[in-house]
């Protein structure tokens, strides 16, 4: 009866602390763009809808994205104390024709923040307690461009998002238990309208580009309880390609965030830089890229994979990713473009 007492204080407590905003980052989205890490200046197929929308027009006339994305962060160390940790699963399907672009992308993401000292304590003093928090957000959108003059392009995406956030303390000795715990919540959910803006400036072979991301800053979840806003993010960058339009040689790109964006392991912002070589008359495609934090702990994440045509104008995409805090992702996608 104590303990059951006990267990309920905690979750009202934690219910009542300022939610994690669990990552909703853009790093999984499309395979060769999480390979790439630097794509907001490149954007040219459909994962631009995502990425940066005023890159759509530069890509295939008709085109198409078919993806999954996973990534974990969960420190080596025991959990929970001290230490927060996060999983990501995302599905793009993406398409894009001149001037008109419709994707629906879903981000399950699950957060693990240490429950607070000051509530922390129980019955079972062996018991880690941890504070998990989980943000299902699934986006409709629909892109539109403009070109103003020669050089530069406009683009939105104005999106319907539906977000449910789910929250409670748990308990436990693993990693893994604490995120299939997240994944079972069925929290609260509502609809947003929100817009993503993008502008691309281009001039030979090179390239700049800067994309504002969940415009209106949208909040999920309830009144009264556990609620999880999506942050307005704001990333540029510039790419060198030796040839655009079309599938270049050799791409080089950099990216740099402007904002923090919430991570369970302390805020990021991303420096991130990528190179892209085509091989075999433009069958095979080579890719690699690293980013790192320039707030708080730099947390590096380095990223590989390739393309492999398998026809004419279809691409398979694979791509892995490393950290130092034991951070690992992978994705795959397939791409059409006529």
């Amino acid at each position: 009866m104590l303990k059951n007492l006990y267990k309920g204080a905690l979750t009202l407590v934690a219910l009542s602390l300022p939610a994690i905003a669990p990552a909703q980052s853009l790093e999984s989205l499309g395979s060769r763009a999480a390979a790439l890490a630097a794509f907001v200046a490149v954007a040219d197929d459909a994962s631009a809808v995502a990425w940066n929308p005023s890159g759509l027009v530069s890509g295939p006339f008709f085109n198409i994205t078919l993806g999954l994305g996973r990534t974990t962060d969960a420190p080596d160390s025991t959990p929970f104390p001290g230490a927060g940790g996060g999983r990501l699963r995302t599905t793009l399907i993406a398409v894009g024709t001149t001037p008109l672009g419709l994707a629906y992308y879903r981000i399950a993401s699950t957060s693990i923040k240490p429950a607070d000292p000051a509530v922390s304590g129980s019955l079972d003093r062996e018991t880690n307690q941890a504070v998990v928090t989980r943000l299902v957000a699934t986006h409709l959108g629909a892109t539109v461009q403009q070109s103003v003059g020669e050089y530069l392009t406009l683009g939105a995406t104005i999106k319907l998002v539906r977000g449910s956030v789910g929250q409670d303390i748990v308990s436990g000795d693993s990693w893994d238990a604490a995120f299939e715990r997240g994944d079972s919540f069925e929290g609260q959910g509502n609809s947003r309208g929100d817009v993503d803006v993008g502008a691309m400036l281009a001039a030979g072979r090179i390239r700049a580009g800067v994309v504002i991301r969940n415009v209106t800053a949208p909040t999920f979840g309830e009144p009264d309880g556990a609620a999880v806003r999506l942050e307005r993010h704001v990333r540029v960058g510039a790419a060198w390609a030796d040839r655009w339009p079309g599938i270049s040689s050799v791409v080089v790109a950099v990216d740099a965030d402007l904002t923090q964006v919430p991570h369970p392991a302390g805020d990021r912002r991303d420096v991130a830089a990528g190179v892209e070589r085509w091989l075999g008359g433009q069958r095979v495609g080579l890719r690699a890229g690293v980013r790192t934090s320039t707030v708080g702990d730099p947390r590096p994440v380095a990223s590989a994979g390739g393309s492999l045509a398998v026809r004419g104008g279809t691409y398979v995409d694979a791509y892995l990713a490393r950290g130092t805090r034991n951070d690992r992702g992978w994705g795959v996608a397939v791409r059409l473009g006529y």
